[in-house]
């Protein structure tokens, strides 16, 4: 299993994996540096990324194929996306979720409520346009 950061050619794999979780796809390409995957076999078997506003981080889709699930690998990710977030002098994040608040509570997040978020956040495609206003919004800072 290798970890990299992503590239346009992961394009393809990256939307395969995240639709079939159904998370948004719409602006990958724009956002892919900030990207990282798990590969196994040429195959990407796990993805995360990022984006920052306005110096806070908006933690996305990160997913693991159902059949590499529950080895750490979606953690893994979540360590390389927070270490490339810290490596940009950020220490806040934000994400969306409709599945995976008790996941990301065990990564040290919290819920926050929708009206609380920085406008930075409120004003992405992923908060206005591509997750459901019905997504849990959690936050985490670190030191």
């Amino acid at each position: 299993m290798n970890y990299r950061d992503a590239s346009a050619k992961d394009i393809m794999g990256i939307e395969n994996l995240l639709k079939h979780y159904n998370l948004p796809v719409n602006d990958i390409l724009e956002y892919i540096d900030n990207f990282v995957v798990s590969e196994q076999d040429n195959k990407i078997i796990a993805v995360g990324g990022y984006e920052i506003h306005e110096g806070i981080s908006l933690i996305r889709s990160i997913a693991v194929a159902q059949e590499y699930r529950d080895r750490s690998i979606g953690v893994d990710i979540y360590h390389l996306l927070e270490r490339k977030i810290k490596n940009n002098g950020i220490n806040k994040a934000y994400l969306l979720t409709e599945t995976a608040t008790g996941y990301f509570k065990k990564l040290g997040f919290t819920i926050k409520e929708r009206t609380s978020i920085p406008k930075a956040i409120t004003q992405t495609k992923q908060f206005k346009e591509l997750c459901p206003s019905t997504a849990i919004v959690m936050f985490n800072e670190w030191q």
